[in-house]
């Protein structure tokens, strides 16, 4: 994979000698032409020290990287949230959202080689998923490791301790900014796919949140609670509802007048409305003692 040419004009000034840097991409290289758009900068001149220009560019990169695989991963959680709660099977896979990379890759995975509905997009599911498994590898190095400068304002000495043998080790290893902005490409390559998964899945499998039931037709809401709920200011419905596409009973609470809490929750018939997926097999009163009760007392107590 071609790399981000640098050029640095060394110009004599003030007795010190500066560099010029621009940030010029290979005519011959797609991916080098969108990075630099995904940074923001086509074209950007630098000047200063040369080796404070090699500086910001390591850490401009890095700084890229981190909210490149902060989106990446955004978009997977989205779509492993509409195989978990829309998916039919999708809950029995699991018993509930992994949160580790590895959990999500492994459940992402076993979903569409055991869901019959998502078979037919095995191989692009294995693509992706080896994908983000290559890439957080390389996240994991560069996120937990403390850096050491050497001599190369490029080149990093990542140092962190590991486990061996019932043993804290220090491992060391080299990484250069040449290396953060191929894994940076990857990202940038691998984003809209993702985000082009994610609308097939959501479109294929929507969520409850619009209302509907497994069988198209308007909710069976039973209502199990209303109380005001102190953080938001306002009266909370909280309903069960059982008919949920996925299989999987839903707690759904619908805010009333005066609601003051977070403005991107869907607004179903006039009310902004939060759903969450609940185990199989509880009564109302284990709904109430184990999901309700204790938000409730937190918000008589004024937190949220």
């Amino acid at each position: 994979m071609n790399q981000i040419a640098v050029v640095c004009d060394l110009t004599p000034r003030s007795g010190q000698r500066e560099a010029t840097c621009h940030w010029v991409p290979d005519m011959t290289a797609e991916m080098d032409k969108e990075l630099l758009r995904s940074l923001g900068m086509p074209g950007l001149k630098v000047s200063g020290n040369p080796k404070a220009v090699q500086k910001w560019q390591y850490y401009v990169l890095l700084g890229c990287f981190v909210q490149g695989w902060a989106t990446l991963e955004y978009i997977f959680d989205l779509c492993i949230r509409a195989i978990f709660e829309n998916t039919p099977g999708g809950h029995k896979l699991i018993k509930k959202l992994p949160l580790a990379l590895g959990g999500k890759i492994r459940f992402f995975k076993d979903a569409h080689e055991k869901i019959d509905a998502l078979k037919e997009n095995l191989e692009t599911a294995q693509s992706i998923a080896n994908v983000m498994e290559t890439i957080g590898k390389f996240r994991h190095l560069v996120f937990h490791s403390a850096q050491g400068f050497t001599d190369d304002q490029n080149i990093r000495d990542l140092r962190r301790m590991v486990l061996r043998d019932n043993k804290n080790v220090e491992t060391r290893v080299n990484i250069s900014a040449e290396q953060i902005a191929e894994g940076l490409r990857l990202i940038v390559r691998m984003i809209h796919p993702m985000i082009k998964y994610a609308e097939a899945l959501i479109a294929t499998f929507p969520t409850a949140r619009s209302g509907g039931s497994a069988m198209g037709e308007p909710r069976k809401l039973r209502l199990l609670a209303t109380e005001y709920w102190r953080p938001y200011t306002c009266k909370v419905k909280i309903y069960l509802q059982e008919d949920h596409a996925s299989g999987q009973p839903h707690l759904i609470a619908r805010y009333g007048e005066g609601y003051s809490g977070p403005r991107d929750l869907p607004i179903v018939d006039g009310m902004p409305e939060f759903a969450t997926v609940l185990p199989q097999g509880l009564t109302d009163q284990q709904i109430i003692d184990e999901f309700i009760a204790p938000d409730l007392s937190r918000s008589t107590k004024g937190t949220a």
